[in-house]
């Protein structure tokens, strides 16, 4: 699958404060989708669960409202349920058929570009998955289907299910992806490349470490994982980001990004303010050097093999979202 983009806007930063403490709101968010827009970007990935589907509403408003949808490639996800249907995930063939109506709902469009599942459903048999999916696109209401926090044997599975039975296999892959977690360049990467997969990488910041210098965003004052993803390591790495993107006069953030596009991927970047729209699309004009890539590479050790970030403590469990959501209706 091709992705005609080098970079992704990520919308979990916009939707509701219920949800999240540094999610901006619709009024706070709209400025800062357009300034994506006017800048050129025109890839956005979502997901329902984000503020309880909030996220997915106010991308689909936007995209209305500055009449981008025959431009935007729109990518959203699928797995856990949502305050309007409570209880209701995994990657059985109902949830994965009703939460992307629900989805299409939201985001007021009649087919999502790519619908992933956020997680792997160990409980669910992948043929049956893989079946609906191929449903949804042969209906015309997903262009092609992809997943995220999955290992190179999940997706092998699913690639040998999915030629067995004829049907369509992933066409992209969400990995953890940065300077300072690269274990999946062991083996889910390069199976991702052989297969022709797409590579949209997340946390491609690692939750701002990357960013040195730059003012601390509300995300990262209130982020209670990024310790358990990384540790206390990388020291070394980010001294020599900071030190490359002194030669390239950018900010390290943008080479860190940079190096991943360098990879062949398109790495989905959020952001809460203007600037950090601004400095992150000056990835996309830097082009580092075989010394350069070797010289950012080097001091990386291998780390333990993490996957999906526990539940936030700053995060409002969805049932309870539901209520509050409610009660502000009536």
């Amino acid at each position: 699958m091709k992705i005609a983009a080098k970079l992704c806007l990520g919308c979990m930063s916009f939707g509701t404060s219920l949800w999240r403490p540094w999610v901006l709101d619709e009024p706070a968010a709209m400025p800062l989708l357009d300034k994506a827009a006017d800048l050129g970007i025109r890839a956005f990935d979502t997901a329902n669960v984000y503020s309880g589907g909030e996220s997915e509403r106010i991308l689909g408003r936007f995209i209305h409202s500055r009449g981008l949808r025959d431009d935007a490639f729109i990518a959203t996800k699928l797995y856990y349920d949502t305050p309007d249907r409570l209880g209701q995930k995994g990657l059985g063939r109902s949830n994965i058929i009703g939460s992307t109506e629900a989805s299409l709902r939201r985001l007021g469009v009649d087919r999502i570009d790519l619908m992933q599942i956020h997680r792997w459903d160990d409980d669910t048999p992948i043929e049956e998955t893989l079946e609906a999916f191929a449903l949804l696109i042969e209906q015309g209401k997903i262009g092609a289907f992809g997943a995220s926090n999955l290992s190179a044997w999940h997706l092998a599975k699913a690639e040998i299910a999915a030629a067995r039975l004829g049907l369509p296999g992933f066409g992209a892959v969400q990995p953890h992806y940065n300077l300072l977690y690269r274990e999946d360049e062991r083996d889910l990467i390069p199976l991702c490349h052989e297969q022709g997969i797409a590579l949209l990488p997340w946390s491609p910041l690692a939750r701002g470490r990357l960013a040195r210098g730059a003012a601390q965003s509300a995300r990262s004052q209130a982020d209670d994982v990024a310790t358990s993803l990384y540790g206390q390591s990388g020291e070394t790495i980010i001294n020599v980001l900071q030190g490359v993107a002194n030669e390239l006069e950018q900010p390290p953030a943008a080479v860190a990004l940079a190096w991943l596009i360098g990879k062949g991927t398109t790495p989905i970047f959020g952001a809460t303010r203007p600037e950090q729209i601004e400095q992150t699309l000056l990835a996309t004009s830097i082009n580092l050097t075989d010394e350069q890539v070797a010289a950012l590479e080097a001091p990386y050790t291998a780390l333990p093999i993490v996957g999906l970030p526990q539940t936030a403590k700053n995060q409002t469990p969805t049932a309870t979202l539901a209520r509050i959501m409610e009660g502000q209706k009536q």
